[in-house]
């Protein structure tokens, strides 16, 4: 595998983490809701809005690994390979 595709596949292990994330945000809110926990000083705003945002950015990651990942691993042009193969 080139770097390339390891960076891919650590941004999408970085998603599903990120997926995982947000159900336990999920699961602390529905435990507020339902007053299993009553020692937070937070709202239910407030687990939605985690839970919302690293749903999305995990999401994200998925998705468009490649695309990010190319940020950063820019694609070569033909003409520097052919002149680097020559070399």
């Amino acid at each position: 595998m080139t770097p390339f595709s390891w960076f891919c596949l650590s941004l999408r292990i970085m998603g599903a983490w990120l997926i995982v994330q947000s159900l336990q945000y999920f699961i602390a809110g529905f435990d507020f809701v339902h007053g299993f926990d009553l020692n937070t000083q937070y709202k239910i705003e407030v687990y939605l809005n985690q839970g919302i945002t690293h749903l999305a950015a995990g999401f994200v990651l998925i998705l468009f690994a490649p695309t990010l990942a190319a940020l950063v691993y820019p694609r070569r042009s033909t003409h520097e390979q052919t002149m680097e193969d020559k070399a």
